[in-house]
């Protein structure tokens, strides 16, 4: 197997974290001999803690831009060349939506999401560059040649039977072609032994609601401000954290005055970016965690604080819906007050919540890496 290593080179990124996840996971099932790694010469490797010595590591010089269209392109170049030029023979693993063309005969692509075919994540009438002359949006192009490059795989995989059936509807690709294999939590997460274990004891009672996430408009965030804030004025003691976000983002950015206000009162708490363990800690000891975002390929923050004895809110919409399978916990996406109803019902009723609590080992008892990744070899093995 042959693994595309260029989301190495970004730290705490979902698809860095696949990618990592699956090589460590291939030498566990006793696949690292087997196994080869191309990386860029500026990926940080010791941020993942990988093995360096059961796994072939080749390290391809740049320089790669930072833009990323005009990266990807640059890798892709050398990553194909590399291949082909040191005779590395076997199927192609490439963990992100992207595919690299002389060698499309035996890729397997994973497709994270769709999510941007719907939500916007850019504004290109103000980018110059993007926007060429106010008439040829550069970007859109660009991404419609990368989809046609995954278009052109051997194989494909994805988490969810939501993003299964986008990429069969926006890519035309096969829908039976596509394997659907559930991810799951990294190494710092507790492992259940059983469906009915629970991961702390049934009289324990945290004093916040989690977010683990990013910071973009697909995130939600500003409705969560809002619904916190108004549920903030009626539970005194009710307290925000936000993983992956910072003060100074908050108050740089006038639609999240609702947030500002809250930090000022003690009310939401941001706690930057913590790194597994710490993450781990703070999913132990939360009372509930929430995710509302409008669009997930996965949601691999509800499989980590189940991991962790924890149940989650989540918005009512793509991959949420279908990763969450109780319906109390899914939340009309964009209702504040249906939010803010929500969580005061989730921070009060411990009864209920106890009892959701309890159901997280059989409702999630499919995600783990162990799993995405046994998939992933047998799907790219299977290719002809």
């Amino acid at each position: 197997m042959i693994i595309d290593g260029w989301q190495l080179r970004f730290p705490q990124t979902g698809l860095g974290n696949v990618t990592a996840h699956v090589i460590r996971e291939f030498v566990k099932q006793g696949r690292g001999s087997d196994t080869h790694v191309f990386v860029p010469g500026d990926a940080d490797l010791s941020h993942w803690n990988l093995p360096t010595t059961s796994v072939g590591w080749h390290v391809l010089s740049g320089p790669f831009a930072r833009t990323d269209y005009i990266a990807r392109w640059q890798w892709s170049r050398a990553f194909s060349r590399a291949v082909r030029t040191r005779h590395a023979v076997g199927k192609v693993f490439v963990p992100y939506l992207y595919n690299h063309f002389p060698l499309r005969r035996r890729s397997l692509v994973f497709v994270p999401d769709l999510v941007y075919r719907e939500l916007p994540f850019y504004d290109d009438s103000a980018t110059r560059w993007w926007n060429f002359r106010k008439r040829f949006y550069l970007r859109r192009g660009v991404v419609r040649f990368e989809e046609w490059l995954v278009t052109k795989a051997a194989g494909w995989i994805t988490t969810s039977r939501f993003v299964a059936d986008e990429a069969a509807h926006h890519l035309r690709v096969p829908r039976s072609s596509i394997v659907v294999s559930t991810h799951g939590p990294g190494p710092s997460y507790p492992a259940r032994k059983a469906e009915s274990e629970r991961t702390r004891p049934p009289d324990f009672l945290g004093d916040y609601v989690l977010y683990v996430g990013g910071f973009g408009y697909r995130k939600n965030i500003s409705m969560l401000l809002e619904a916190s804030e108004l549920l903030s004025r009626s539970e005194p003691g009710f307290r925000l954290m936000l993983a992956g976000i910072s003060e100074t983002q908050l108050k740089a950015n006038p639609q999240y005055q609702a947030g500002w206000n809250g930090v000022k009162t003690g009310a939401i708490v941001c706690l930057g970016k913590p790194n597994d363990p710490e993450l781990v800690e703070k999913y132990s000891n939360s009372r509930f965690t929430v995710f509302p975002s409008k669009g997930e390929g996965f949601g691999l923050p509800l499989v980590e604080a189940a991991a962790c004895g924890a149940c989650t809110l989540v918005a009512d919409n793509s991959s949420l819906a279908e990763l969450q399978r109780e319906p109390r916990l899914r939340i009309p996406t964009t209702d504040v007050q249906a939010w803010a109803n929500a969580m005061k019902w989730l921070w009060n009723d411990h009864v209920v919540r106890r009892e959701l609590e309890g159901r997280l080992g059989r409702n999630f008892k499919d995600c783990t890496v162990a799993r995405f990744a046994d998939d992933a070899w047998k799907a790219a093995d299977s290719i002809r």
